[in-house]
């Protein structure tokens, strides 16, 4: 049993309805108001924000009567704030989608929610004195009045315009004739609103567009609420997510949120040849996104030098090399990084301005970007005869800026002189290598550095010992549940360290994180500059998409290794994902245009130095998502939850039965009588089939008062009135009731409780 039964409800419903449509009448003719004296908002604007106050301000009811389950109307109207709050912080930097159109004018959703509230807190406050309602309803007729025979309205002609003048007609009608059923008016409104006034049919598009809007914006807010909350961390767990990998290597559990929107205009699959077989095969293109600095001026460099130096001509570079442009929006992504393609070639914003790769603010949904970047088969054996042979270039200051930058563009296409200037090429040209923090093995520990030449021994070539610590620690298993182990900062060598001699030596599994961390710190032992890079890995569909949905689940980490002679290489040391020669587009030059022999690409990577005996734990697919990972932790996450939940609600009924037990305890002997008198007429209404107003009366009761009750309870009322009524008119002060009443009238309440059955206890927490 509830205090707030069906009857009740339903009862209370067309006043709740009649403060929603006060709400929207209100805050319409307010941006009428502004609109007309001070400036124009446009259509759109206003639209969003009167809908966003009645979706809002129908939520607040909803919550009042959650809450009143628990406490009375004045209590859970309060309580209502705390959601309230809660919604005001997650749309705090939300404006509505039309903002971008206003110069001056961004109101946030979180600023609604608390107007909404305020508003809605008058209305629930006053409910019952018509003076404030008739008030802001006078107001609203005076501005909409004006409005329509000035012109110039933002509602006029719009269908939510229909509505406003609607509601405002029929709340007008409701104050000139009180004595009528509210319920009668909102008849009248629905009736405006959905009859035709016109000849042609009804247009259901306004409506059904209504409709979808709101599902969309009930969706968009459930993500972003997931959203603000994804890198909360829960127990020892994180989400997936572009921000997760770069702060810790605990226990991770996917997530579908999207994070990014890629389109491209470039095929996103390749065919080949199948050597075996003979038939021809089809394979998605795979894009590695990095986050966190601008387009790499000295990557590029390095590269077409590369092929300068080699002598590669246009035909040998079609067999590895594209030019390719990817268009990038954020979608559900708290960061202020940029994130471009690995060998991005430049980013610019729409207005043309070349991107910074970080930024203080964090980008919003919606920050977009364009980028352009060299796309390179790395599992090509001609590319990787290039970067097998770095002493076969020439020096670099033999090759002036004017020569590269005629290369580039002859042979690719490529006007080097738009992305990289002379003095940026001067500063490349002086520099021999990158920086030694790439080479920092603090934290390393005896056993690492006892390793890590084992794995590359009998390599002659900084590639080939590359390829060898790959291949080593793919012999390692998957596995997302690592528990408080994995954990360690990836922005330093110590936290890198820490977690690789954990994955490598004790636990034999881990994620991309650990993959990432352990090849890093190898690839240094072995004098070889690496780095770890963290963004995404995205696989493209086999369907064309107009959009193509990057999701958190996507989100990776790998190491980058310096080649000398080529430059900054990506690798894939994360077992179950594929590696760049895996990857390879399989193209083979045409005898009559490009007659060199396909080089010897063979690594010493087939028997790689054994890596202890684990056991694979999780599989993952191509775009990152573990094979029934998470499934024990979304579990425990959920049973914690549930805990929560109830021990949230056994304290809040303890604490209300403890506050009503002691608030009869410490009454006087007037109080306690008025207090069980009050707790006896709230079962009677409760066991009614019809709704009961506490007006102090007992004849009000009488028919629903159970006969072997109606003695006992006639005299309690009357002592009831005396103290009511008697002593107050008279200024009597003083214990007003005998002993003998007040256990009388204790005993007839108890015995009434009893007469309910079942657990007492949820009645009392349940009666005022």
């Amino acid at each position: 049993m509830k205090t707030n039964g069906p009857a009740k409800i339903f009862a209370s419903l067309p006043t709740e309805l009649k403060h929603v449509l006060t709400v929207l009448v209100f805050l319409a003719s307010c941006m009428e108001a502004y609109h007309a004296f001070f400036e124009r908002i446009p259509v759109s604007y206003a639209l969003s924000g009167v809908w966003w106050a009645v979706g809002l301000s129908l939520l607040y009811t909803v919550f009042k009567y959650v809450f009143s389950l628990f406490a009375g109307k004045k209590t859970s109207v309060l309580a209502v704030l705390a959601p309230v709050l809660l919604l005001a912080f997650l749309f705090r930097n939300r404006a509505l989608e039309s903002a971008d159109e206003i110069t001056g004018h961004i109101i946030s959703v979180g600023m609604i929610a608390v107007i909404t509230y305020l508003l809605w807190l008058l209305l629930q406050f006053v409910s019952e004195k018509p003076y404030p309602g008739i008030l802001l309803c006078v107001l609203s007729d005076v501005v909409m009045i004006f409005v329509y025979f000035n012109g110039g309205g933002i509602f006029g002609e719009t269908f939510t315009g229909r509505i406003v003048f609607a509601a405002l007609l029929v709340l007008s009608l409701s104050l000139l004739r009180p004595a009528y059923p509210f319920a009668c008016f909102f008849g009248l409104f629905v009736c405006i609103v959905l009859i035709p006034v016109r000849k042609e049919p009804i247009d259901w598009n306004p409506v059904i567009n209504a409709a979808n809007r709101v599902v969309d914006k009930t969706m968009e807010a459930a993500n972003s609420f997931t959203y603000y909350l994804s890198d909360l961390k829960i127990g020892s767990t994180y989400q997936t997510g572009y921000s997760s990998l770069a702060q810790s290597g605990i226990s991770i559990r996917n997530s579908d949120r999207i994070e990014l929107n890629l389109k491209s205009v470039d095929n996103t699959t390749y065919k080949y040849t199948d050597e075996e077989t003979g038939k021809e095969m089809m394979r998605r293109r795979t894009v590695y996104l990095t986050g966190g600095k601008d387009a790499d001026k000295d990557q590029l460099l390095d590269i077409m030098f590369a092929l300068y130096g080699h002598d590669v001509d246009i035909s040998e570079a079609n067999l590895f090399l594209r030019r390719a442009r990817l268009d990038i929006s954020y979608v559900y992504l708290k960061t202020g990084d940029e994130i471009l393609p690995v060998c991005a070639l430049k980013a610019v914003d729409e207005r043309g301005k070349p991107l910074d790769g970080t930024g203080k603010k964090k980008h919003r949904k919606g920050y977009s970007y364009r980028t352009e970047f060299i796309d390179l088969d790395y599992g090509s054996s001609y590319l990787t005869d290039i970067m097998r042979s770095p002493g076969s270039l020439p020096p670099k200051d033999s090759v002036n800026y004017r020569m590269l930058s005629l290369y580039s563009y002859n042979t690719y296409g490529l006007n080097l002189k738009e992305l990289v200037s002379e003095e940026q090429y001067n500063k490349w040209q002086g520099r021999s290598g990158p920086g030694e923090e790439y080479l920092d093995i603090s934290g390393a520990t005896g056993r690492m550095k006892e390793l890590a030449p084992k794995i590359t021994q009998g390599c002659d070539n900084d590639y080939d010992k590359t390829r060898a610590i790959e291949a080593y620690l793919r012999q390692y298993a998957y596995s997302t549940d690592t528990g408080a182990w994995g954990s360690g900062d990836t922005g330093s060598p110590e936290g890198m360290s820490r977690m690789a001699d954990s994955f490598l030596f004790e636990h034999g599994q881990g994620y991309c994180v650990h993959y990432a961390s352990a090849m890093v710190m190898l690839l240094r032992l072995n004098g070889i500059p690496a780095r770890y890079e963290n963004g995404y890995r995205y696989v493209f569909p086999f369907d064309r998409q107009d959009v193509y949905e990057v999701s958190a689940g996507c989100a990776h980490a790998w190491p980058s290794a310096y080649i000398e002679g080529f430059g900054w290489v990506g690798f894939e040391p994360t077992s179950v994902y594929s590696t760049a020669l895996e990857r390879t587009w399989h193209r083979k030059p045409a005898e009559s245009v490009y007659a060199k022999e396909a080089p010897d690409t063979s690594v010493n990577v087939k028997a790689p130095y054994p890596a202890p005996a684990v056991t694979v734990t999780d599989t993952a697919d191509e775009n990152g998502k573990p094979d029934k990972a998470g499934i024990r932790e979304a579990a425990r996450i959920a049973a914690l939850i549930i805990a929560a939940v109830l021990l949230m609600a056994g304290l809040l009924i303890w604490g209300t039965l403890m506050f009503k037990a002691v608030r009869y305890r410490r009454a006087g002997p007037d109080r306690r009588l008025i207090m069980d008198v009050s707790d006896m007429t709230a079962l009677i209404r409760l066991r009614s089939a019809m709704p009961l107003e506490d007006r102090g009366l007992m004849s009000d009761y009488e028919p629903y008062i159970p006969e072997k009750y109606r003695d006992a309870l006639k005299d309690a009322f009357d002592v009831y009135y005396r103290i009511r009524y008697s002593c107050a008119s008279k200024g009597e002060e003083g214990i007003t009731v005998s002993p003998e009443e007040e256990k009388k009238a204790r005993d007839l309440r108890n015995a009434m409780f009893n007469d309910i059955g079942g657990k007492k206890w949820i009645l009392r927490l349940l009666l005022k």
